[in-house]
């Protein structure tokens, strides 16, 4: 006879899990994980894909939107020099009265736009002179084009996927 402390620590019976039921707990887990991978990961497209091509236009879209409200509330213009020459991986902004330059990286893709070496957006009317069309290429071959970015004359960004 044990004393009442003891009896807590008695062995009992238990049923123990089928394996049915552990391999349904398994898959059911397994496809949760791999629905958070996907909705949370980015490296299901390739760095230099077209279909990145156009989430890296949107990227750069959105930067020269804030360039725009930046100039607007510092009352400021800016240059804004593209690549047309040669295709190259980096666009920059010069501002008009500070001494400052920002630069935007292609990360893996290439910018062209045909004709036209720099464009400037201008106070108080707020347009782009002249208007641009930007190239983005996943290669630094003219055939390697993956997405296409308009700027309009006050400012409209437009990104298109140019993949057939």
């Amino acid at each position: 006879m044990l004393p009442p402390f003891f009896a807590l620590f008695r062995f009992r019976q238990f049923s123990a899990f089928t394996l049915v039921e552990v391999l349904s707990v398994l898959v059911i887990l397994g496809i949760l994980t791999a629905s958070m991978g996907v909705l949370f990961s980015s490296s299901w497209i390739a760095p230099t894909s077209p279909a990145g091509a156009v989430r890296h236009g949107e990227h750069l879209g959105a930067w020269l939107e804030s360039k725009i409200l930046e100039s607007r509330l510092r009352g400021e213009g800016f240059l804004l020099s593209l690549p047309s020459a040669s295709p190259r991986n980096s666009l920059r902004i010069s501002w008009n009265f500070r001494s400052l330059t920002e630069t935007w990286e292609g990360r893996g893709y290439f910018f062209r736009a045909i004709g036209v070496p720099q464009s400037r957006f201008s106070l108080p009317l707020g347009t782009f002179t002249p208007t641009f069309t930007l190239d983005i290429l996943t290669e630094k071959k003219a055939s390697a084009l993956g997405a296409r970015i308009t700027v309009s004359l006050y400012g409209k960004i437009t990104v298109r996927d140019m993949e057939p």
